[in-house]
Formats: structure tokens, C-alpha cells, sequence
């Protein structure tokens, strides 16, 4: 970490990465990319970037050969969600893992108890009853 003037005038701190010099390597530019001195890029580099782009594009745009639609698998009809019932509401509960609470709301699918251990909770209560987290005293 290093401090420098930033473009304002003030200092600020800066992190400094150490940069190496990689080996040549296999890596090949395109040729559009590659210019012989100033004249050429000026002459030719305007439009280079666009010209990548649309390269790119076509190489992207898909074949005249038909593509088969893969077939879609019968789906189940959706389960309904199981609601909880409002009369729960001050009734006492056992969690497996948060001990005794007080059931205090009830909305949709969500049972929200206060234990005495934990604060407050919002349990799924399908989830709950399914895997045996809680039984009604």
C-alpha cells in the first residue's frame, strides 16, 4: 500500500501490484489488431472494435441445419402448499433444536414462534411437520 496525489491534489492511499513480464507465448492476435506503425493504426484502427465485434457475431450466428426441439417431460400438476391454520396461534410448541415457544402468527405457509431460548423464528411449517422439527403440546 503506497500514498499518492490523486487527480484532485490530495493524497490517497493506493494498493501497488507487482507486474511481471510473461514469456512470449502461443497467444496469437488478430490481425486486425496488429498494425505496422502509427500511420497504419490511424489510417485503419478506427473502426477496429466494431469490426471485432460483427467477427464475432457471425462466427455466433447459428447454421441453416434444422435443430430438433428437445421434448419436454410430462410435468406433475403442483402440489398445494399446505397452510397453517390460524387457530395455531398461542398454542405452545417443541422444536427439536429451539426448545419451547409460543406460537405467535400465522401467514400462508410461514408459523412464526417466540422461544424463550432464541427470540423469534419463522418456521415452514410444512417442512416442520414433514422432518418432525416440532410437536404441539
Amino acid at each position: 500500500m503506497d500514498v499518492q496525489p490523486g487527480e484532485d491534489g490530495n493524497n490517497r492511499k493506493v494498493w501497488m501490484f507487482p507486474i511481471r513480464p510473461v514469456p512470449e507465448n502461443d497467444v496469437k492476435k488478430p490481425p486486425m489488431f496488429v498494425f505496422r506503425d502509427m500511420e497504419d493504426y490511424l489510417a485503419r484502427g478506427a473502426g477496429v472494435d466494431t469490426g471485432y465485434q460483427k467477427l464475432l457475431s457471425d462466427k455466433k450466428k447459428p447454421t441453416s441445419k434444422p435443430v430438433s426441439a428437445p421434448v419436454a417431460a410430462p410435468s406433475r400438476p403442483p402440489k398445494p402448499e399446505v397452510m397453517v391454520p390460524p387457530e395455531l396461534v398461542g398454542r405452545k410448541v417443541k422444536h427439536k433444536s429451539y426448545g419451547e415457544g409460543t406460537v405467535t402468527g400465522t401467514a400462508g405457509i410461514v408459523l412464526t414462534v417466540m422461544f424463550s431460548s432464541v427470540g423469534e423464528k419463522k418456521l415452514g411449517y410444512e417442512v416442520c411437520l414433514k422432518n418432525r422439527l416440532i410437536e404441539f403440546l
